[in-house]
């Protein structure tokens, strides 16, 4: 078995070290959490991964 322990992509919020504990305000990933997003799916097969 291979396992894979992902982080969730770098956003506003945690590039200054907040947190967001209210699941209705949108935080979206910053420009480097969706480049490091694209570097993560190019090199682990997340298409295949089942949890």
């Amino acid at each position: 078995m291979t396992t894979y322990v992902l982080r969730h992509g770098q956003t506003n919020y945690s590039r200054r070290y907040l947190v967001n504990g209210d699941p209705t305000k949108p935080i979206r990933l910053s420009e480097e959490g969706r480049r490091s997003l694209n570097r993560g799916w190019s090199s682990v097969p997340l298409h295949s991964v089942k949890t």
